[in-house]
């Protein structure tokens, strides 16, 4: 899950013969709209849809919204190929090797379950990474409630000391405090990179939702600068940033992400330009 190093046919009318011929009566069902395909058939490896924010000065926070949507696995996965669509609104990445912390929501698509509290049930779930320089290690995040679908969520990820993280989710449509956790702190230096956005692990799976849901409309991504002791809201992104690695050669063309720049609150009643990234996936 690190960004780098983790980070039909024409339309020609075919006569078939040999069919046997339905019933007057009977009309052939509409196709099922197809926003995700069988494991087997996709590449494995690792795409990204997202905003990057890189540094010289560094980073020691990051926070960013999203709401909480269904995602699509792809289907009959194997102990080979699976998938875990991500949704993660907070991400910063340190400047050796292995060295990342995430958080934000999953639902798993591999068979047995992709780690503890990760369970394949259909359902999404909260995950982070308690170790922070094992190159992304995702594990279920428990501090808060389950996710509710439909919820605006704020993700939140801060050094609170040399030694520790902070991992932090808030419901926002109902209003609630951050729920949090913390986990021990073993980097030299701050962070260089932060980033915020959606990542699969297979072609056939679903980037996002599926259009056209609503959107996850992650938004109010903020990064910490260290030298000013300040948070900074991200702006005036031109575009997406795409990156395919580890097997998966293209970003595909039924994903989509794009940028919005919106006029709107964090919660308190104060108006802020921002960034917000949109991510789906069309039918195929």
């Amino acid at each position: 899950m690190r960004l780098i190093r983790r980070i039909v046919t024409s339309g020609t009318l075919v006569l078939m013969t040999g069919l046997v011929a339905l019933p007057s009566a009977v009309a052939p069902s509409p196709a099922a709209a197809a926003y995700r395909g069988d494991c087997s058939d996709g590449q494995k490896g690792f795409a990204h849809a997202i905003i990057i924010r890189d540094s010289t000065n560094n980073w020691d926070g990051v926070i960013g919204d999203a709401i909480v949507r269904p995602l699509l696995p792809c289907l009959s996965p194997t102990s080979t190929k699976y998938s875990y669509p991500l949704v993660l609104p907070a991400n910063l990445e340190g400047s050796a090797s292995g060295e990342i912390v995430q958080i934000g929501y999953s639902r798993c698509g591999e068979p047995g379950g992709c780690g503890s509290n990760w369970p394949n049930d259909g359902e999404p779930h909260w995950v982070y990474t308690p170790d922070d320089d094992n190159g992304g290690g995702l594990t279920g995040f428990t501090a808060h409630a389950s996710p509710v679908i439909g919820h605006r969520y704020r993700f939140k990820i801060e050094k609170i000391d040399f030694n520790t993280w902070r991992f932090c989710i808030r419901d926002l449509t109902t209003g609630g405090g951050y729920q949090c956790d913390l986990s021990s702190r073993s980097w030299s230096n701050d962070a260089p990179r932060a980033w915020w956005g959606t990542e699969v692990q297979n072609t056939e799976a679903a980037m996002g939702p599926k259009c056209c849901d609503t959107d996850i409309d992650m938004r109010w991504m903020q990064y910490h600068r260290v030298s000013q002791n300040d948070w900074r809201v991200v702006d005036g992104q031109p575009s997406c940033t795409k990156i395919v690695q580890d097997g998966i050669t293209s970003f595909k063309s039924y994903w989509h992400c794009f940028i919005a720049s919106t006029a709107d609150t964090d919660g308190d009643g104060v108006i802020n330009d921002q960034d917000t990234l949109r991510s789906h996936t069309d039918d195929h």
